[in-house]
């Protein structure tokens, strides 16, 4: 029975902070050490008798002098069993390991946790789940500083895919919400809204050969109204489907001359042809030039 009673003694304290003022004791690890050396105590007494007297000293005595309230944890760090002001060490059965503050037993406040499969989560946390500013890293390369609120990125942060992606920009619920930048590594740039974790909204997209398209995104494609310009002079000022031009616009040549029309699936459906001084330089109908 007396080794049960240790055991949940235990597990008491390993899931709960003990709370209190110190008295001519400069820490708990200094009382328990000069304790059951002065009472000689050996085996599970000596624990025992220890728990609870210094347990005792911590909740009913005051340091009047600073008037300083601490805050201390029983728990293993290298081996060691004993008591800690404020850092907390921790292997799980499965190889989790939290190094860092704790509140009422639970992950709370700077801390890092390492997994077995090679991740790392160094930042905020509370009532055991990721809060606030964090970085993330895993195995296959890809890393995440920022905001977290409730386990879920949630605010201002970069994520760098393991393939040299990288966005920097909003998000809500774990998904890029709101204004972000995603560059790819080809040099593309997207800077715009996102929605749920798609390009959504108004948008800059331009390309590395001086390319560039200003307008709406949906389901991150092309969808809408946009303007798309070539490093040449060419321009197309119209409407979008699924990122092609679809329906009404127009292209204009460095010349002047414009095509200006239906366009369907990206190529010119029912179009009018004008020269730079408005003459009429052809027709489109229904796909077949007239």
């Amino acid at each position: 029975m007396k080794h049960l009673l240790i055991i949940l003694s235990s597990i008491l304290l390993f899931s709960s902070p003990v709370i209190g003022q110190l008295s001519e004791y400069e820490s708990i690890n200094q009382c328990v050490l000069q304790k059951t050396t002065e009472k000689k105590l050996t085996g599970d007494k000596k624990f025992e008798m220890a728990i609870e007297e210094c347990e005792s000293i911590l909740l009913n005595s005051e340091k009047k002098d600073e008037g300083i309230k601490e805050v201390f944890y029983l728990g293993f760090r290298n081996g060691k069993l004993s008591f800690y002001e404020d850092k907390w060490e921790v292997t799980t059965p499965d190889g989790k390991k939290y190094v860092g503050e704790l509140r009422g037993g639970k992950n709370h406040g700077q801390g890092t946790l390492t997994t077995p499969d090679g991740s790392k989560y160094v930042g905020g946390w509370k009532d055991d789940v990721r809060h606030g500013q964090g970085t993330l890293t895993t195995p296959d390369g890809s890393k995440y500083e920022g905001e977290y609120k409730d386990d879920v990125r949630h605010g201002q942060g970069t994520y760098a895919f393991p393939n040299g992606d990288k966005y920097v920009g909003e998000w809500k619920n774990g998904k890029e919400n709101g204004q972000g930048i995603f560059t790819f590594t080809n040099g593309d740039t997207y800077e715009g809204e996102w929605k749920d974790g798609n390009q959504n909204g108004q948008v800059i997209y331009t390309y590395p050969d001086g390319r560039k398209y200003v307008g709406e995104y949906k389901d991150g494609k092309r969808n809408g109204k946009g303007k798309y310009t070539y490093p040449d002079g060419r321009k197309y000022v119209g409407e979008y489907k699924d990122d092609v031009r679809h329906g009404q616009g127009t292209y204009t040549f460095p010349s002047g001359d414009k095509y200006v029309g239906e366009w369907k699936n990206w190529n010119p459906w029912n179009i009018t042809g004008y020269d730079k001084i408005g003459n009429i330089l052809g027709y489109v109908v229904n796909g077949k030039q007239q």
